[in-house]
């Protein structure tokens, strides 16, 4: 990914490959998402191997840089750490805080899986006025006028 960065071709690197979250930086000027994580491959359930079943939907948004005409850079990166495990069944599920579709494993493992998440998402740096947790609730309330 430091290697695509220094081209300086990219504003954002969006990886995938590995089944954990991993994390998210700004390298020179250009934002890595590292990796997305597992979305709905069948894994155990090991205790210890949690990873292997968590995952972040990225979304990122771009505007033009100040003064520059045709340009774009990063303006946001919203993230959601995700479940492949919804009330025992393997299907995508959202973790975050505001719990969008109720609990997928229950309310203290999600709260766990979404810190451990955060902890990763969060530990090159990432800037946290940049890279937000995406709450779906209050989004869909701001959209629907209320």
């Amino acid at each position: 990914a430091h290697e695509l960065a220094d081209t300086g071709a990219f504003d954002v690197i969006y990886g995938a490959g590995c089944h954990c979250a991993q994390p998210v930086e700004n390298y020179n000027g250009t934002w890595i998402i590292y990796g997305l994580g597992n979305a709905v491959t069948v894994t155990s359930y090991i205790l210890g191997n949690e990873v292997n079943n968590q995952g972040v939907t990225a979304r990122v948004q771009f505007a033009g840089k100040k003064g520059v005409a045709g340009s774009w850079r990063v303006n946001r990166i919203d993230w959601v750490p995700t479940a492949n495990v919804r009330q025992g069944q393997y299907q995508w599920c959202p973790i975050s805080d505001d719990h969008p579709d109720g609990a997928c494993w229950n309310e203290t493992e999600d709260a766990n899986q979404r810190q451990r998440i955060w902890n990763v998402i969060y530990s090159m740096g990432a800037d946290q006025n940049v890279v937000r947790e995406w709450n779906i609730t209050a989004e869909q309330a701001g959209s629907s006028g209320k």
